[in-house]
């Protein structure tokens, strides 16, 4: 008895999975068939046939935002009542379901957004010729001198228009918290791209050191996406060297006292992320590029010509600066803000060996330590 109870049940599921399975595949029919049609009638203003359209797609798919849209700016258009249909479409918050729909439209992967979920966008592409349509249809009914909107009407007008920020103040309207799952998959998109990132913070010694002091420290760099478990940075960093002593350096043979302004950091790092939970990511780092203390110091140098022969030669400006191999190991703590946009803190290790440069007199210590602040746009 037992089994075959088990055995009804399972066919009961079989069942029910393959009528939604069904269901699904005659609704994305219907919808991409009723599209093909409603393009050419919503161009002619031809509505009897498009309400025969609309009940169509109600019967197969069932009421949706789009279906509701579609019945909205027929009566707007035609100056019917349009009360009843306006209480549906906010009662049901279809407005959330418009604002999602034309926030991932505007995503430079639309496409790809669409195919992954057909479904939660009820089988209709994103940006297709019948939103176009309905939103040109809608900034006219706002522009034009013959129609007398009034305010709700103004306002699912504005949105239709995609004028979404108007709707939500002329409503007095507040956007219904989106979901979480919504949520995440925003935030995931936007770690997709390529980004750029801004850095400020302090540039101190490791230890004792005659030369340098704690200085403050900025740069710039170019950040590969951070969906990715590896996160490349191509950076230019440079400090400010504030309350530091003059050193020793050898100009083309002569030794010279330098008190140097800046110096700078060109190079790479290499990420892992340690933990990735959404809004938070760690990510240890390694770095090394070129790294030189600027001494103010240049000569011009000329070419294929004789100094006092004017016109007969060409000329280049060479720097002499004290240049060394810049390695770096550090740790960031990132947090999501809104968009693309993180705020972080990176603390890091930076072993920078001034005296491999031989003009470089005055010994010159070479571990110093890093904090800074950073926005990743």
């Amino acid at each position: 008895m037992l089994h075959i109870a088990k055995v009804l049940f399972a066919l009961i599921l079989l069942s029910s999975f393959c009528n939604y399975s069904y269901a699904q595949s005659s609704c994305e029919e219907i919808t991409t068939a009723s599209l093909q049609k409603l393009t050419p009638l919503l161009e002619q203003n031809d509505f009897s046939k498009i309400e025969s359209i609309i009940s169509t797609l109600e019967s197969v798919c069932g009421k949706s935002e789009f279906t509701s849209r579609l019945k909205l700016i027929r009566r707007l258009i035609l100056k019917e009542d349009t009360e009843r249909e306006l209480a549906t479409y906010l009662d049901n918050h279809y407005d959330e379901i418009l604002t999602y729909r034309y926030d991932n439209a505007a995503e430079k992967n639309f496409a790809s957004i669409y195919m992954k979920d057909k479904e939660s966008f009820h089988f209709i592409p994103l940006n297709h010729a019948v939103d176009s349509l309905i939103k040109l249809k809608a900034t006219a009914l706002l522009n034009s001198p013959s129609y007398t909107l009034t305010e709700r009407e103004e306002a699912i007008s504005l949105l239709f228009a995609d004028n979404i920020d108007a709707f939500y103040v002329q409503l007095n309207r507040q956007p219904k918290r989106q979901p979480a799952v919504q949520v995440y998959q925003e935030l995931e998109s936007n770690k997709q791209r390529t980004g750029f990132a801004i850095y400020a913070g302090a540039f101190g010694t490791v230890g004792k050191n005659s030369t340098f002091a704690t200085s403050p420290s900025f740069g710039a760099s170019v950040m590969s996406p951070l969906a990715n478990q590896f996160v490349f940075e191509l950076a230019i960093k440079f400090r400010l060297n504030t309350n530091d002593n003059y050193f020793e350096f050898n100009d083309n043979g002569v030794v010279k006292d330098i008190n140097s302004s800046s110096s700078f950091f060109f190079g790479g790092t290499a990420g892992y992320k340690a933990l990735d939970n959404g809004p938070w990511i760690i990510l240890p780092k390694v770095g090394a590029g070129f790294g030189f203390i600027n001494t103010g110091l240049s000569e011009t140098t000329f070419y294929d010509g004789d100094y006092y022969e004017e016109g007969n030669s060409s000329s280049g400006i060479q720097y002499n600066n004290a240049n060394t191999f810049h390695t770096f190991l550090g740790l960031s703590v990132m947090r999501h803000v809104k968009g693309r946009k993180f705020v972080g803190l990176e603390a890091g290790y930076h072993y920078i060996p001034y005296n491999w440069d031989e003009d470089l007199i005055t010994p010159i210590q070479p571990r110093y330590w890093s904090l800074e602040l950073f926005l990743k746009l």
